[in-house]
């Protein structure tokens, strides 16, 4: 065999183990984005199930035989139910007003502090008065924000946890600039631990700061 033969064969080993490498990345990164499972919320109008909430008054939270876990939540101006889906990073959240009319619905993240995707808002009689879709600033969104901690080794978890200190997340706009701010645990071998902030811009994706703080139990 030529030289020249040897050499196209290279290059089209070559080329052919970048084009399977490439095909491999986008099936894990759809494979990643698919496990997202967003759950579904409409505009419907919703009433508040008063009989069912009197039976189990007494105990506010329920797991069901799926694995969802549901809270309710009495408050001076209505109700509230919290939907969490153990295999979602999101809860289903409901307000209602005291005549039990729905108020507003959508998601919010079960670890950290925002609202994800559209919200619809209705008012005290029950009409439909508009939605706002939360996730519009962020161009850089949570399944990228999702990528780049898995490519960081920073665990997130879906369900909620209340007593424990999983990763959380945040978004806010500052100065009108959209922010992701991320909490974890960082370092847990050493007492007092070290928790690590990252706040990464919503538009670009750009690190804008790392900080990190001590954390103890005592």
């Amino acid at each position: 065999m030529t030289k020249s033969k040897k050499r196209f064969i290279l290059i089209f080993v070559v080329a052919l183990a970048i084009i399977f490498k490439t095909k491999v990345d986008s099936m894990n990164l759809i494979q990643t984005n698919t496990k997202m499972n967003i759950p579904l919320v409409t505009k419907d109008f919703e009433k508040f199930d008063f009989v069912h909430y009197d039976s189990i008054k007494a105990y506010s939270e329920r797991n069901l035989d799926d694995g969802t876990h549901v809270v309710y939540e009495e408050q001076s101006n209505g109700y509230i139910k919290k939907i969490s889906i153990s295999d979602s990073y999101f809860m289903i959240i409901k307000r209602f007003y005291k005549n039990g009319n729905i108020a507003a619905k959508g998601l919010s993240i079960n670890n950290g502090d925002f609202f994800n995707g559209v919200w619809y808002y209705f008012d005290e009689a029950g009409k439909f008065v508009g939605e706002v879709n939360y996730d519009t600033p962020f161009v850089f969104t949570f399944e990228n924000l999702l990528n780049y901690l898995q490519s960081q080794k920073i665990p997130v978890t879906m369900s909620s946890d209340k007593y424990g200190l999983p990763t959380r997340i945040y978004r806010e706009i500052i100065d009108q600039v959209p922010i992701w701010k991320i909490e974890w645990m960082k370092d847990t071998t050493n007492i007092p631990n070290t928790i690590e902030q990252i706040n990464i811009d919503g538009k670009t994706g750009k690190i804008l700061s790392k900080k990190d703080w001590k954390y103890s139990m005592d």
